[in-house]
């Protein structure tokens, strides 16, 4: 730059009118501050690139991990219900945009991205695409109406939903989602609670993958356990019903027998029987009613007999009572006899 001479309190007349042209060329200093900086965005790209794929490949799957766990916690409470049953206010609002913010800064861990998009997903936002589409949301919020979406998805940021405004909709649930987690996670911080670095994410989620190993295998394990006891379970059902058959085959011959012999009986009893339609049983017994009433004949002609003979003893002793009686008629009649014969021999005597 050219040097401004003072002499004795005077200007040059020459240098009266001269002032500093105005240039678009930066200091040395200012380019060399922006070659640096160039640089080292330049070395922190090819290293995330070069040496950082691996981590890269980490965060981003921590990122989505984290992210479908934000959902997924209050996916049934929130993404199910109405817009206006999830609003968020307008206090908490203004508290959430930061948090998510700052959310990002610690799922990034240091790099400047997470991960990339693959080709397929089109309509996948970015954390930095929340982050913007978090502030439009706080703007519209705060002028007390609704973002509009068609205007939205015509912005630089948004082009990819250029005519596809009703996707871009569709992200809103997963926004608010997204900023009531950061802003529970950053009361956590607040409160002094610890949150998870990269790291330690990784490592649960190293671990959750061991677990998740073992439950599949105990799942297995466990299916062919039930398998096994539902085999052994249908073979006993088997056995059981084979002898519950066989045991009711025998119940319902006996119960068939105790009917036929019922009916039969029955029939006898009620003389409607037949003897050719009788069975073995019914035979038997109509064999011991005849031998019955064979000696019921029996005892009836011998009843007979014994009444004629007691007729015929009867009719004896009446005989003999009446020849009886005769015969002690003549004994008087001969004692009468015989007491005046002996009289009449005394009285012959005496007058002899």
């Amino acid at each position: 730059m050219p040097k401004a001479t003072k002499k004795s309190g005077k200007t040059s007349g020459k240098n009266a009118n001269v002032q500093p042209k105005a240039t678009s060329k930066s200091t040395p200093s200012q380019g060399s501050s922006e070659d640096t900086q160039q640089s080292k965005r330049k070395r922190d790209q090819n290293e995330d690139e070069v040496n950082g794929e691996s981590a890269k490949n980490k965060t981003a799957r921590v990122t989505r991990n984290a992210t479908a766990e934000a959902a997924e916690d209050v996916e049934g409470d929130t993404i199910r219900q109405t817009s206006d049953d999830q609003e968020i206010s307008l206090a908490d609002l203004a508290k959430a945009v930061p948090a998510l913010k700052q959310m990002h800064t610690r799922m990034k861990g240091g790099n400047r991205q997470v991960g990339k998009r693959s080709s397929g997903d089109k309509f996948q936002l970015s954390l930095s695409l929340l982050e913007v589409f978090a502030d439009r949301y706080r703007a519209a919020r705060n002028a007390h109406k609704g973002v509009d979406y068609q205007r939205l998805s015509t912005t630089k940021n948004f082009k990819d939903f250029k005519g596809h405004a009703e996707e871009l909709r569709t992200k809103e649930p997963e926004l608010k989602v997204l900023l009531m987690k950061a802003l529970a996670e950053q009361r956590e911080i607040d409160a002094g609670k610890p949150m998870k670095n990269i790291e330690a994410l990784e490592e649960e989620i190293v671990m959750l993958d061991v677990q998740h190993k073992e439950d599949v295998a105990k799942c297995k394990q466990l299916e062919v356990d039930i398998e096994q006891q539902e085999e052994q379970h249908s073979l006993t059902v088997s056995k059981l019903k084979e002898s519950y058959e066989v045991e009711i085959g025998k119940l319902q011959n006996e119960l068939n027998e105790v009917k036929a012999k019922y009916d039969a009986l029955k029939e006898v009893m009620t003389g409607r029987g037949k003897s050719a339609e009788l069975g073995g049983e019914v035979n038997e017994v109509k064999d011991k009613v005849a031998e019955l009433e064979q000696k019921m004949e029996a005892e009836t002609t011998r009843q007979a007999e014994l009444v004629a003979f007691g007729n015929s003893l009867d009719e004896m002793e009446q005989r003999l009572v009446a020849e009886a009686k005769d015969l002690k008629a003549r004994r008087e009649s001969i004692k009468d006899e015989w007491v005046d014969l002996d009289n009449e021999k005394s009285r012959h005597a005496f007058h002899t």
